[in-house]
């Protein structure tokens, strides 16, 4: 192997693994990995570090690979005889992590790995080694060393117990309760990162807040960028707490445990765990009901309580998910089965009597005929968004871009709306009227805007807000505007159009509005809400953006959506 190897000339070489002998081909082999790469993986054993800053070759390539802005990551062993090497290492790497008791080492970049095999002799560089340039090997490699990151101490955290003297593992059970709320108020007090807290019955919960721990939880969490997790059962007693818990700190996360058991438990910064044994929920007075608390910093005892916490945080995840699914579900059968009753049961009955009409006039067989076709494309419509829905949700959807005149899209959009408002019999107490402005002649004058895109969903969506718009305005007019506005967002396009309708109906509903754009949310008597939900999708599918707000200085409100031109 050559020194003078480099990832250009790698990459065009097959793949191959193969053993390195001797130092000096081991040494080559190192600087191979280190030179002309973008990310440099680095695996020690406790005895390297002296090597990588004693052996000045490698060292030069690691700082000059640092100024080039390499991405460097290094795990080792930090000890007592290794400190000082791994303070200078600390220098010459982005980040340096201790984990306790690693063997073997590895350099890895981005197509090839080396794995130096040790021998301690005096601490020399290795004789022997494995190099490969496999995809598949390389790629288990950094998936080996992503999984020792994971789990790895943040090396200035190691060296400042290797500084302060090891900090010590402990497992006490303490049986004062006093003890055990004054150690719960600790680690909260102490808290950096992050807590999980898993309470388990409504009486810890109303205990908690009854000596100031949850008060305690709420101000960190509003003073430091904590994470914080909270698993709790949901009643009458406690709903005050939690809901205080939500209004004053909304970044905590609370799940509802639904049951109750007699142990709690606290794991803080993945490193200190503490769980509580209550022997009375007959009662919100804490420090009477504790029965016990377990209270240690041992790494084993946090990892399975940590674990225990996720499984259950997990489960309750799944439950709230599956209990909202089932909601979805049922409002779908009771929407649609009212949508679908709607026009079935004229269709049904004016076909009926249209049998028993059929020596009446022309004229009123058409009026019957109309009701019927009406009623049937409502249905035609429905089973329409119900597939759409079903893409939409299964990625399925397909657009069919072509290239169209935007405006010209539009003015058709009208003239089927003012056909709308025929055909439906809208008895509004003034007429609607629906203009188009013309594009702002800063940007293109009254040239006309040419999209590439699936020209049936765009009409689809402009139709929709515009029959949406007719609905809730009962006076007055709905506007469309269409204007070219800079992307500042996308590098993929220089300009999007804007198209805005804006009605002077009733507005947006305060209620509706937070899930506006999801599925069956409607703020009128009928319809399934389903027509927003698909539209905003769509429009996200042409990489665009689709958002609404009520008017400020007047009635109704105004949708937008952007395009990419």
């Amino acid at each position: 192997m050559s020194s003078t190897s480099h990832q250009d000339s790698d990459n065009t070489l097959p793949e191959s693994t193969r053993i390195c002998h001797g130092v000096d081909v081991i040494i080559n082999a190192i600087l191979q990995i280190l030179n002309h790469t973008n990310k440099i993986l680095i695996c020690l054993d406790h005895s390297r570090p002296s090597l990588m800053v004693n052996i000045d070759v490698i060292k030069n390539v690691i700082v000059a690979a640092k100024r080039r802005g390499v991405e460097l990551r290094c795990i080792t062993e930090i000890t007592e005889n290794n400190l000082l090497y791994c303070k200078q290492l600390m220098t010459m790497v982005d980040e340096l992590r201790h984990l306790k008791g690693i063997k073997g080492n590895l350099y890895l970049n981005e197509i090839g790995c080396l794995s130096p095999a040790i021998f301690h002799e005096n601490g020399s560089p290795a004789s022997k080694g494995i190099y490969s340039n496999m995809k598949e090997i390389v790629e288990h490699q950094r998936c080996f060393f992503e999984t020792l990151w994971s789990v790895s101490m943040p090396a200035v955290q190691r060296i400042e117990q290797l500084d302060e003297g090891t900090e010590h593992e402990f497992l006490e059970v303490i049986v004062n309760h006093k003890k055990v709320i004054r150690v719960f108020t600790e680690m909260i007090k102490s808290m950096e990162k992050e807590a999980l807290i898993l309470i388990s019955n409504e009486v810890t919960l109303m205990g908690l807040d009854r000596v100031g721990i949850i008060d305690q939880i709420i101000k960190l969490s509003m003073e430091k960028e904590t994470v914080i997790r909270i698993i709790c059962p949901y009643s009458k007693k406690n709903i005050k707490v939690l809901n205080r818990i939500n209004e004053l700190a909304p970044s905590i996360k609370i799940l509802n445990a639904e049951n109750n058991s007699l142990f709690s438990m606290c794991v803080t910064d993945r490193n200190k765990i503490l769980g509580i044994e209550v022997r009375d929920l007959d009662t919100d007075n804490l420090p009477k009901a504790v029965n016990y608390g377990l209270y240690s910093n041992r790494k084993l005892a946090v990892s399975s309580f940590r674990s225990i916490f996720d499984v259950l945080w997990k489960e309750r995840m799944l439950n709230e998910q599956l209990k909202a699914n089932d909601k979805v579900q049922k409002d779908f059968v009771n929407i649609a089965a009212h949508e679908l009753r709607s026009p079935i049961q004229p269709i049904i009955g004016l076909s009926e009597l249209l049998r028993y009409k059929r020596s009446e006039g022309q004229l009123q067989q058409d009026k019957i005929l109309d009701i019927i076709i009406r009623n049937a494309k409502r249905l035609q419509n429905l089973s329409e968004d119900i597939l759409d829905v079903t893409r939409i949700e299964s990625k399925s959807l397909v657009l069919k871009k072509e290239k169209f005149n935007l405006n010209q899209l539009i003015v058709n959009a009208i003239t089927d709306s003012k056909n709308y408002i025929a055909r439906e019999d809208i008895s509004n107490s003034e007429k609607i009227d629906i203009d188009i402005i013309n594009i702002d002649p800063i940007f293109r004058g009254n040239e006309d805007i040419y999209l590439e895109a699936d020209k049936n969903r765009i009409n689809q969506v402009i139709s929709n807000l515009l029959v949406n718009a007719i609905k809730f305005t009962k006076s007055g007019t709905i506007t469309i505007t269409t204007d070219l506005e800079e992307n500042t967002h996308d590098k993929k396009s220089s300009n999007v159009v804007v198209i805005s309708i804006k009605d002077s109906g009733t507005g947006i509903d305060s209620k509706v509005f937070p899930k506006l754009f999801t599925k069956f949310a409607s703020g009128s008597q009928g319809g399934t809400g389903l027509g927003l939900f698909i539209s905003k999708n769509i429009i996200e599918a042409h990489d665009g953006k689709m958002w609404a707000e009520n008017n400020q200085d007047s009635k109704g409100a105004t949708f937008r959506f952007t395009l990419p031109t």
